[in-house]
């Protein structure tokens, strides 16, 4: 006999399910005693089994209905259903006094309790080793071949990667594609905060066996980079137009707009090479001020496609704030473009080039910060007292 009173469940998850044997009137069945059983109807294994939690019998005018009734529960790691994994739920009802046990059967869909974009998602993790002097973060991908190895690589600017050749298997079905994760130490590794992204590729063969790549970005940050990030947040919020919530603003496009901002930041006036992983005072201001206007050219696009005007017999509705996220971008950037030259000086005036952004006061006040080198015009004088030297000015 085939029921369909379960339909579909989600992993990780449980609920009561039930069926019901219809045998005749007058049948003797004697004790009773059941169980079900979920099995995959592709390789017939069974995967989940359970007794009967309780056993009723109501007669009705033309045979008994014998309800069995049980608690399923279905693990978060067990796979979806898929075209490889087809579920039937067996409920088997013995009786003593029957020569063999009735069978009932039903198809259950089994599906994934998160959902997850196919390819890699960009990664940003905090760095903060425990007392151990570990750093733990795993990584994911959703791929599309299941019980097929894949190679972890983890790439900073070199052509050797920081991290490779892990190989790791699916660990649970969803609906479009098979969730690849494996685990590495960021201590152990030598991956630092950056606000430069570190490069992840999976590595996998697909159903034809030929070489394919799925990359993503992993962002390892400080805590004055996470602050940084909220602070930033909260001004592309302020001229959110949607006054019903605040953005849902991804943190790799955060740091994305933090990194723009770091560039602009040692690109403006006078060359300097600050990682800002610690930034703070005036050089955090101004590389915040930069990251704006990246984000703010960001929503400058993003708002240009929103962009529309209607005209009725009586009503006109403009709905542009183009013009306003241009005029304030440009005042940040006359700011920008007159300060952060002005302070770079200054700062190359204390030797101060680089660094995470901590400080602002460097150690020969007056003298700059030199590499000399074949290409260096630099006149040196005499060498005065202390055994400083003297530049010509």
């Amino acid at each position: 006999m085939f029921n369909d009173a379960i339909d579909r469940i989600a992993t990780g998850t449980s609920r009561e399910i039930f069926t019901v044997f219809r045998v005749p009137l007058g049948t003797d069945m004697g004790t009773l005693s059941g169980k079900w059983e979920i099995f995959d109807s592709v390789s017939d294994e069974v995967r989940l089994s359970s007794d009967a939690i309780d056993i009723s019998q109501v007669p009705w005018p033309d045979n008994i209905h014998v309800k069995l009734l049980g608690t399923l529960d279905v693990p978060a790691n067990m796979r979806s259903t898929s075209e490889n994994y087809k579920y039937q739920i067996r409920w088997v009802l013995n009786a003593s006094r029957l020569i063999q046990p009735l069978y009932t059967y039903e198809m259950l869909t089994i599906d994934p309790n998160i959902e997850s974009d196919a390819g890699i998602r960009d990664t940003v993790e905090l760095y903060r080793p425990t007392t151990a002097g570990q750093c733990p973060v795993t990584l994911n991908a959703v791929l599309p071949q299941e019980d097929n190895p894949a190679n972890l690589y983890v790439y900073r600017d070199e052509d050797n990667p920081v991290y490779a050749g892990t190989v790791v298997q699916s660990t649970r079905g969803l609906s479009n594609g098979y969730l690849y994760r494996h685990t590495i130490d960021l201590v152990e590794q030598e991956i630092r905060p950056t606000l430069v992204p570190y490069s992840v590729i999976w590595e996998y063969d697909d159903e034809y066996d030929v070489k394919q790549q799925e990359n993503g970005n992993l962002y390892v940050i400080t805590p004055a980079i996470m602050q940084a990030m909220r602070d930033l947040d909260g001004f592309v919020n302020s001229i959110n137009r949607d006054i019903v919530q605040d953005l849902r603003i991804p943190a790799a496009e955060s740091m994305g707009w933090l990194r723009g901002g770091m560039d602009k930041f040692n690109g403006t006036g006078l060359f300097t090479n600050f990682t800002m992983i610690r930034a703070r005072d005036v050089i955090r201001h101004w590389w915040l001020e930069g990251s704006k206007i990246s984000a703010l050219k960001s929503m400058y696009l993003r708002e240009g496609a929103r962009t529309f005007d209607f005209a009725g017999q009586s009503v006109t509705l403009n709905s542009d704030i183009t013009q306003y996220i241009d005029t304030l971008a440009n005042s940040i950037s006359e700011g920008f473009n007159t300060e952060v030259p002005l302070l770079k000086r200054h700062l190359h005036q204390r030797g101060i080039t680089g660094g995470d952004g901590a400080t602002t006061r460097g150690s020969n006040t007056g003298a700059l910060q030199l590499t000399l080198g074949p290409a260096s015009n630099i006149g040196m004088g005499s060498r005065g007292l202390l055994g400083r030297y003297n530049l010509h000015r």
